[in-house]
């Protein structure tokens, strides 16, 4: 009875001691959408590689960025505080006073980490006090070494040769081959510390340029377009629409079937060339000395990304295309390989979940997030709130919970709100709400389902604002 005891309480402590720090690798993907492979996205993009890490832990089939535009989506990642928190909404919002002392690789900087990392971490902050070694991402492509381009949906692409040239003028290039570099060394042993790995790949953003073979995966007469409504917008408040998206913008998108080829494709091509660099890190990781360590490694997307639906060819909007993401985490001893959570979640327990793994304390400006842990170790679990909230420009936020989606406009509220059912409807081509909702007193005592759907989540949604705020 005493040994089964024993056993028992041992497997109940936690994985890593406070002797030995787990070390933790993140790969940070730009405008990846949930195309991949192991989402079931598009039936032609096969990503064997992000496939083999989402088969060594948990992957997050329902996780959503805080913010779909860079710059906001990393702040909020790396700060753990939601644009609506930290004032920082859109690409050009300048960083806060204090913002980057709140970093999570600069923290854990100074909780006794090695950090080094490559890329696009984080939009327009000098990393070098804040990373022991920083590699900035390359330069774009020159004209001269592209086989082929054009303007597809005001999308730049382009064929490179395949050779070496044409590899290295990837901005990518650069990021892999530092991470090759320094997987190959024994970090730990080297620094006497654990490590903090950052590999910030820039592609599938804009410019969608990379060499022939990838081109060569998608034959553009095969290439299949996503399945597009004509009517999308007819159920829209187009003053909400257009105040979030550039609606008149003519050059946002090209529907003819030429364009749309194109561009498909080339989003095909790119995505595939990050899977294959993601390959890279990977076989860095096994074949190195750091494989025989405790590592957790993190992949995520800062925000998805139209490729025609909602007759949109870019992010910025709060719809399931832009604020779906890749989501995958592989914690040795607390994840099991191959899990699959179909929680909602969104990236602002990221913080607070990696503090609580590394057995560090969490800092205060994040205090009011909790540890993921319970997910991790039980995809399925039931002690955990599930819903995913996103925010784009000041009070326009979207939430999601239960398989359905709200979302909530500050112009021309609420007759502006959406409302869908993911499952019934997992395109979002019927608002609920188009037509029922006029003021606000139609929430108080709703008759109509759709509406009282609508005033639950808008509760749910109210209050975790003013619990974050």
């Amino acid at each position: 009875m005493k040994k089964t005891l024993l056993i028992f309480l041992c497997t109940l402590s936690p994985f890593f001691s406070h002797a030995e720090k787990p070390n933790i690798l993140f790969i940070i993907v730009d405008d990846l959408n949930d195309w991949v492979s192991h989402l079931g996205g598009h039936p032609q993009l096969e990503t064997p590689n992000i496939d083999r890490l989402a088969d060594r832990g948990v992957t997050f089939t329902n996780a959503h960025t805080m913010a779909p535009q860079c710059n906001p989506a990393r702040r909020a990642f790396w700060s753990g505080l939601p644009p609506f928190a930290s004032g920082i909404y859109v690409n050009g919002d300048k960083n806060k006073p204090g913002m980057s002392e709140k970093s999570l690789f600069r923290y854990f900087r100074q909780n006794g980490y090695y950090v080094a990392g490559g890329g696009k971490i984080i939009g327009g902050e000098d990393l070098a006090d804040s990373q022991d070694l920083f590699q900035p991402k390359g330069p774009r492509p020159k004209a001269n070494l592209l086989l082929e381009s054009g303007e597809t949906a005001g999308q730049s692409w382009g064929i490179l040769p395949e050779s070496p040239s044409g590899y290295d003028a990837v901005e990518d290039e650069p990021t892999v081959r530092l991470m090759e570099d320094l997987l190959a060394e024994d970090l730990v042993a080297k620094h006497e510390k654990p490590f903090f790995l950052l590999a910030g790949l820039y592609k599938p953003h804009l410019p969608w340029f990379v060499p022939q073979r990838f081109y060569d995966l998608h034959p553009l007469k095969q290439v299949l377009l996503p399945e597009i409504l004509d009517t999308d917008r007819d159920d829209l408040d187009p003053d909400a629409f257009c105040h979030l998206t550039r609606c008149n913008d003519n050059h946002t998108f090209d529907a003819s079937d030429k364009a749309m080829r194109e561009m498909v494709r080339a989003y095909l091509a790119t995505a595939s060339y990050t899977d294959f660099n993601i390959g890279r890190i990977l076989n860095a990781f096994d074949q190195g000395p750091n494989s025989k360590r405790e590592t957790i490694i993190i992949l995520w997307s800062d925000h998805g990304y139209h490729l025609g639906e909602k007759q949109q060819a870019a992010k910025r909007t709060l719809w399931n295309e832009s604020t779906r993401a890749p989501y995958i985490w592989v914690v040795p001893g607390v994840t099991r390989p191959g899990s699959v959570s179909h929680a909602s979640v969104d990236y602002s327990n990221a913080y607070a979940t990696v503090c609580d793994l590394a057995g560090l304390p969490t800092p205060v400006w994040v205090r009011n997030r909790k540890s993921m842990r319970p997910l991790l170790e039980d995809p399925k679990s039931n002690n955990w709130d599930a819903f995913a909230v996103s925010t784009y420009k000041p009070d326009n936020h979207t939430i999601v919970a239960d398989g359905w989606r709200l979302i909530r406009y500050s112009v021309n509220a609420p007759k502006s709100w959406e409302l869908y059912d993911e499952q019934a409807d997992p395109q979002e081509w019927v608002n609920l709400l188009y037509g029922k909702l006029h003021t606000f007193e139609d929430l108080e005592y709703p008759e109509d389902p759709d509406l009282r759907k609508a005033a639950e989540l808008n509760r749910k949604l109210q209050q975790y604002l003013d619990e974050m705020k």
